[in-house]
């Protein structure tokens, strides 16, 4: 039977953290892409695949709540998409 040592528990702790945190961010960020995708669909229609992946791309939650507004004021797909690909990297 091993036991961890007082440095070892806190390494673990400290991992499990990082670990919820990442896990957080990437729902976050998902969802966030999601109304983005949801916004566009319901006031353009079908998107195409294209603009799916490239929303998908983005990383930066800054960039993507610029997005959405984007999405939301945009009056053709055209200028929204100009818009998505100053974001994508």
């Amino acid at each position: 039977m091993s036991f961890m040592t007082i440095v070892e528990k806190k390494s673990l702790e400290k991992g499990r953290k990082e670990g919820l945190q990442q896990g957080l961010q990437q729902g976050i960020k998902q969802g966030r892409q999601q109304a983005i995708i949801v916004a566009l669909e319901v006031k353009f229609s079908k998107l195409n695949n294209e603009i799916i992946d490239l929303i998908k791309r983005v990383e930066s939650l800054d960039d993507l709540d610029y997005l959405l507004e984007q999405a939301k004021l945009a009056k053709t797909l055209e200028a929204f998409f100009t818009e998505l690909k100053k974001k994508v990297k």
